[in-house]
């Protein structure tokens, strides 16, 4: 889909995945439209065993949602990315037939999936369109933090980097294989840090 051979995106044929429950208690032969998420899912399972959690939830319960109350249901998903490839945080968030992309430094993108089903015009331009860019981003970013993440990523990637430094002094035999590893993710701009980090441990 989109000329795309792999999943790293917030297109449907990606993120949306098939949701089927059956076992004692739930209603049969029914089809819900509402969006939900996998982390629905164990708020739901220990509503189903009723365990109360001893933690807190970011999904919520969908018994209720599937016992027919869905006028208090959130109707949403978020899905987050940095996974190899990705040089920045990326976010979605759906809500209703709308679906908000979020790439830090990036243009936004917005779609409507009722009438553009494939995704092919990117509304977050169109003035038209506006409060519903609005209130999505503004919803999204109060629960999610790029500058942040972006900053723990990085930190985290700087450790990891470290700590190879280190093994290469007990395993010198693996040097080539390690730097190579190191030159490779540089030169795809997935960590602009690690050029100076192979020159050192090149040095």
């Amino acid at each position: 889909e989109h000329g795309l051979w792999y999943k790293c995106n917030f297109y449907e044929q990606s993120v949306r995945i098939p949701l089927i429950i059956s076992g004692k208690g739930i209603p049969t032969g029914k089809r819900l439209t509402e969006v939900v998420s996998t982390v629905d899912l164990t708020a739901t399972l220990l509503d189903l065993a009723g365990i109360e959690s001893i933690a807190p939830q970011d999904g919520d319960s969908l018994i209720p949602l599937m016992n027919g109350d869905n006028d208090t249901w959130k109707d949403e998903a978020i899905s987050e990315f940095y996974a190899d490839g990705s040089t920045r945080p990326w976010a979605m968030l759906r809500q209703g037939n709308y679906k908000l992309v979020y790439s830090h430094h990036d243009p936004l993108e917005l779609y409507d999936l009722e009438a553009d089903p494939g995704e092919f015009h990117n509304l977050a331009n169109d003035e038209a369109y506006r409060d519903i860019v609005d209130h999505l981003a503004t919803s999204l970013l109060e629960r999610w933090d790029p500058v942040d993440i972006n900053q723990r990523i990085i930190q985290s990637q700087k450790e990891i980097s470290h700590l190879l430094c280190i093994y290469l002094l007990f395993f010198p035999q693996d040097f080539t294989n390690v730097v190579e590893w190191f030159r490779l993710q540089a030169s795809r701009g997935d960590v602009h840090w690690l050029k100076p980090v192979v020159a050192k441990a090149g040095g």
